[in-house]
């Protein structure tokens, strides 16, 4: 069998003047392309307690809206965004300085979404590069019921 990855490669050398940016370990794939991560810092284990803030402070830094007293709301206005759920859209906000006449609305929708990650195209490629075994197993499959395990079942399937 070969190499899977050749962290001799160009894309695998650490990068800028310093060589600060390097790779950690972390290869993203979606079945057709590959992006590989690059970090400025080690990466930690999730346990180590050393450097980084504690969760005592996070929770200090940003308080909910409810719990903040009057000074607090005062001290925010001018600076919020309001966000609310919709049926056709995964948020809506509107700037609090938004007006009839002068309206400050953005809306992501799932729509968009479906267009920045490309989920359709790759969805459309994946159907378009199935074998007709593949897809002849996978409808024989859809006859069944997914939440029934059948360990017999199965392997007599996988024997055909």
């Amino acid at each position: 069998m070969g190499a899977v990855l050749d962290v001799t490669s160009k894309a695998m050398k650490p990068q800028v003047e310093r060589k600060s940016i390097k790779f950690r370990g972390t290869v993203y794939t979606d079945g057709v392309g590959v992006s590989v991560l690059k970090q400025n810092h080690d990466t930690k284990k999730k346990g180590d307690s050393s450097g980084g803030k504690s969760k005592s402070n996070e929770a200090d830094e940003f308080p909910y809206v409810e719990k903040l007293g009057k000074e607090g709301l005062l001290a925010g206005v001018g600076k919020c965004i309001l966000l609310g759920p919709d049926r056709r859209y995964l948020f809506y906000c509107m700037h609090e300085k938004s007006t009839v006449e002068n309206k400050m609305i953005y809306r992501y929708t799932s729509n968009r979404k479906v267009i920045e990650i490309k989920s359709r195209k790759f969805r459309k490629l994946r159907n378009n590069l199935k074998r007709g075994n593949v897809i002849a197993a996978e409808l024989s499959l859809s006859h069944l019921k997914s939440s029934t395990v059948n360990k017999d079942r199965f392997v007599e399937y996988l024997q055909e």
